[in-house]
């Protein structure tokens, strides 16, 4: 018995559709899940670079993720909002993750993962990516400070040093309202990074005073120069990162 040939070429036609299909799948599923530059990740945004670095404010909000992307630089990263994630190294399964507000973690080249926001919140992190290797974690640190006024003794500056590379030094800032941060670091460049709202008094050394205000995320660069005060001039603690570069080689 014969099929009809209309038959047999509509069989072939569905067939031929099918695997059309499944390829189609098959090509879109392969883009999906090929890793991209973390510059094309859409959550975050460029809000400062110089020929040293860039800085990124990435802002994920809940049940929302990040395309598996690549990270081709040493990164810094300061968590401005506490937060829950969950992670997924290229080729490994998820692993859940906490973090607390102003947490600062550095991670050298050469990585690629997602990031899912699985709290509550909107998920916050300034990113800092260098244009060159920033070396090792150093086995020391300098020594950090606690500064009270004399006739205020609520009104302190607790400056924590985190870690050092060979590029860099972290530190955690905490000036309580009326107190006096004398940037003793003004030898190098350094970059602040708003945990909290801040409201601070700038003083430079033979110029005219000026407010900064800066909120959760923002960032503030200062090259090395003339020493400064900063005066805490609102009634709420301001928490700041501040990273502090090693000088330059002279040319």
């Amino acid at each position: 018995m014969h099929r009809p040939k209309q038959s047999i070429e509509s069989c072939t036609g569905v067939l031929k559709a099918c695997i059309l299909l499944l390829f189609l799948c098959a090509l879109a599923a392969a883009q999906e899940t090929a890793p991209i530059s973390a510059l094309e990740v859409k959550y975050r945004k460029q809000i400062f670079k110089d020929d040293r670095f860039s800085v990124y404010l990435l802002e994920i909000p809940p049940n929302h993720s990040s395309l598996m992307h690549r990270h081709d630089t040493d990164m810094l990263s300061i968590f401005v909002s506490g937060g829950e994630t969950k992670s997924t190294i290229y080729g490994k399964p998820p692993t859940e993750d906490r973090f607390v507000v102003g947490e600062v973690r550095f991670r050298s080249a050469g990585f690629t993962h997602s990031t899912e926001n699985i709290g509550a919140n909107m998920f916050r992190s300034v990113i800092l990516e260098f244009n060159s290797s920033m070396g090792l974690i150093q086995s020391t640190k300098p020594a950090g400070s606690h500064d009270c006024k004399p006739d205020l003794k609520t009104a302190c500056v607790e400056e924590k040093r985190l870690f050092c590379m060979t590029g860099f030094c972290v530190e955690e800032l905490s000036i309580a309202p009326g107190a006096t941060w004398r940037n003793g670091s003004y030898q190098s460049d350094q970059m602040l990074i708003a945990v909290s709202d801040y409201e601070l008094l700038d003083q430079p050394q033979g110029k005219a005073a000026h407010t900064l205000k800066r909120k959760s995320g923002e960032v503030e660069y200062f090259p090395r120069g003339a020493s400064r005060q900063w005066v805490n001039a609102t009634g709420e603690t301001a928490r700041i990162i501040n990273v502090i570069f090693a000088n330059r080689p002279k040319m």
